[in-house]
């Protein structure tokens, strides 16, 4: 090849290396930027498994809501991505992407949280204190164990069993920095939290059902004023069971009652349950429904719940004729009040 003939191909000169610039994220200004960001992160296969369908398939519009979320708080796009999760088609922030928001800020002078725990090593109670910049008083909010357990926390499967004392001090965290900080934050909130919550919209995610220890842990002596003979179950919701002094037997369940659970006992229920026991599952349980707002989630809690309800209608049938029927009459609200 002759010395004066110069290949096509390369360049004719290349792009000098200038040092000591500083690394900028892409931050798109247009909807059109927002989405185009979205499709290349979704086709790139690396976004995070919270975008991720169970086809492995990353979801681009979730990917852009996100993003779009976490922008208008103050996050750079895959910032973003990381600390924003969305959870029943709500935006959330996990609880580190949370707290980094708001020591961003600027605004938070200091930060407390400690969790105490009891002889045998296990956490009773989580708290965070907060200051935030101007203000002389701290804001402070705990989580403690009882709560835990009341929510149906206590001993669910995954983190609540892995890292009991991680999972209350997130509660504390989210709530103190929800009250010191809701202009930073914005509504969002903590990703761990709203994990936890019952999908009320499907009813597709029930708590796990409490063991019989949990059913006294959870409601201790408060179940004096509580009797599930009663007319009418907490919540104002209006409840179908037999009076005192009727038969024993429960009445047949109306059309898309739930069926009568099978008579197979759950492993911690060696004894009959007393009658002290069935006023505290009862109670319970009731609350739970009362929570709920659709008929299928009270299916979905029943169907849970199915070994705890076997035992109490071994130990009396008119608590369980109590909780069945009342589960019912909330269904029937519920339809009655749909537009």
């Amino acid at each position: 090849m002759p010395d004066d003939v110069r290949p096509t191909n390369l360049p004719a000169t290349k792009p000098a290396l200038v040092p000591g610039n500083k690394i900028a994220p892409i931050v798109p200004d247009s909807f059109e930027g927002a989405y185009r960001l979205a499709n290349v992160i979704a086709a790139s296969g690396m976004a995070p498994k919270a975008f991720v369908d169970r086809n492995g398939n990353a979801k681009t519009e979730m990917i852009c809501v996100a993003m779009m979320h976490g922008m208008e708080v103050g996050m750079t796009p895959m910032a973003a991505l990381q600390s924003i999760a969305v959870i029943n088609g709500m935006p959330t922030i996990w609880g580190d992407g949370m707290l980094g928001l708001v020591q961003a800020s600027g605004l938070l002078e200091e930060i407390d949280e400690y969790v105490e725990t009891d002889k045998d090593g296990i956490p009773i109670i989580a708290t965070c204190k907060v200051k935030r910049l101007g203000r002389k008083q701290w804001t402070i909010q705990a989580f403690t164990k009882a709560e835990a357990q009341r929510a149906g926390l206590w001993g669910k499967t995954g983190p609540w069993t892995q890292y009991p004392r991680r999972m209350m001090q997130m509660r504390a965290r989210s709530w103190a920095l929800r009250d010191a900080f809701a202009d930073v934050l914005r509504g969002l909130q903590c990703a761990e939290e709203i994990r936890d919550m019952v999908h009320i919209g499907s009813g597709s995610t029930i708590p796990p059902e409490p063991t019989r220890a949990q059913f006294r842990d959870a409601n201790h002596d408060d179940h004096s004023d509580f009797d599930p003979t009663d007319s009418a179950g907490d919540n104002g919701t209006p409840s179908t069971a037999e009076a005192p002094g009727e038969a024993d037997n429960p009445p047949p369940s109306s059309p898309g009652a739930a069926e009568p659970p099978s008579p197979d006992a759950p492993a911690d229920a060696a004894e009959p349950w007393t009658e002290t026991e069935c006023k505290d599952a009862a109670k319970f349980m009731v609350q739970q429904i009362g929570k709920l707002r659709t008929p299928k989630a009270i299916d979905n809690y029943l169907a849970t719940s199915t070994a705890n309800l076997a035992e109490i209608r071994r130990a009396s049938e008119k608590t369980h004729a109590f909780i069945v029927e009342h589960a019912e009459a909330r269904k029937q609200q519920l339809v009655a009040a749909t537009p």
